[in-house]
């Protein structure tokens, strides 16, 4: 054997090893047995507590038959304190959202009436502005002194940072010789 099918499987051998050392059961069998019975018991529990549920829900429809029929004044009374709580918090919450209702209302006219103003400004400012282009004559150019002709503007391509650029849009037009 060579050397590294040596250490391959002495690696291998420690490997193993260190593993069983690591990973063995370190519950004795009593304590797995408690553990299984404590898993066993709370499933019963969560049973029992859906069992007890589903009577109390079918048993809650024939005692409130029974109840109603044996209300007593008091639970009356109590019952009636209720109704008017209910009906006081149901008024509050339509007042509140009335008050809600009109104060959007009056954001949305004060808006309205904002832009028919700025709109009005806008329309007079216009009417004025054109009423002076009217009224004002257009101011001419100064003549130019004698001694100086005014020059038309060049074109961009004829300013001398493009100067190669024109060289080169003219050797492109010209006629190709193919001799």
């Amino acid at each position: 054997m060579t050397h590294t099918a040596l250490l391959i499987a002495g690696g291998a051998l420690l490997t193993s090893v260190l593993a069983a050392l690591l990973f063995r059961p370190t519950t004795s069998p009593e304590e797995r047995h408690l553990r299984d019975v404590q898993r066993l018991m709370r499933a019963l529990e969560a049973q029992r507590r859906v069992r007890d549920a589903r009577r109390r829900r079918e048993n809650r429809g024939r005692v409130e038959e029974l109840s109603t029929q044996k209300t007593e004044p008091a639970e009356q009374e109590h019952v009636a304190e209720r109704d008017d709580r209910a009906e006081r918090r149901a008024e509050e919450h339509l007042r509140r959202q009335e008050k809600k209702e009109q104060a959007a209302a009056l954001k949305t006219q004060r808006a309205g009436e904002k832009r028919a103003r700025r709109e009005l400004k806008q329309e007079r400012k216009a009417a004025l502005e054109a009423a002076r282009a009217r009224t004002e004559p257009q101011p001419q150019p100064a003549p130019a002194p004698a001694g100086e002709v005014a020059e038309e503007p060049k074109r961009l391509i004829e300013l001398p940072l493009y100067s190669w650029a024109a060289r080169i849009e003219m050797e492109d037009r010209a006629p190709v010789d193919e001799s």
